[in-house]
């Protein structure tokens, strides 16, 4: 049994649509508009969410560039307080500090990405269903689209990645994964640090000392 590419009609449309081929009386709706002005008016609206894709995904690739700038440079910057302290008790309170903001910028930074990826799901199921439009105007080019007109499961998945198909693979390797792992050695790796930094003080000021003597 074939899938119908055009979502379900609100409640009191005259009648659902059923995706396949209709009439030039049909095609022109309840309102008259002929199928050319249905054409330009989902072409709009195709164009305005795919600017909307491309400015949600240029803001991404910038936040998470500067937070990784942040974190290079905040390596650095321990490196180089370290040096100057002598490692002492300015470097722990400098340290719990620049690292605590990290942590934070970082958990804001994921929390976007993960809203983006939302609504990017949601600008696919409306390029979708678009294109279940499209196939009501003219069926016959249904052959030549490679993303779907259905607005399930397989269908988003085939929008996606339409020579894979569902996959994991795409979400390990998305943007939110990368920052997710990259939140998590922060968060895991820089409190052990900082104890056992904080255990071993007096052997590294007195290091220190016999290095400076």
């Amino acid at each position: 049994m074939s899938r119908s590419p055009v979502p379900p009609p609100p409640a009191g449309a005259a009648a659902q649509s059923t995706g396949q081929a209709m009439s030039d009386a049909s095609q022109q709706g309840t309102n008259g508009a002929p199928p050319s002005v249905r054409a330009q008016l989902l072409a709009t609206e195709h164009w305005s969410l795919l600017a909307t894709r491309s400015t949600a995904q240029s803001e991404l690739l910038s936040r998470i560039t500067t937070f990784l700038m942040l974190v290079s440079a905040s390596i650095v910057g321990l490196a180089l307080i370290g040096q100057a302290t002598r490692f002492g008790g300015r470097f722990l309170t400098f340290a719990l500090v620049l690292l605590g903001m990290v942590v934070m910028i970082g958990t804001l930074t994921q929390i976007r990405v993960v809203n983006a990826s939302n609504e990017d799901l949601a600008h696919v199921i409306g390029m979708n269903r678009l294109r279940a439009a499209y196939l009501e105007l003219d069926p016959d080019i249904e052959r030549y689209l490679v993303t779907s007109a259905h607005d399930d499961d397989r269908g988003i998945w085939q929008t996606y990645n339409p020579l894979m198909g569902p996959n994991p693979t795409p979400a390990l390797a998305s943007s939110a994964a990368f920052i997710l792992l990259v939140n998590s050695g922060l968060s895991v790796c820089s409190p052990r640090w900082l104890q056992w930094r904080s255990t071993h003080q007096v052997r590294w000021s007195e290091w220190w000392r016999q290095r400076a003597a």
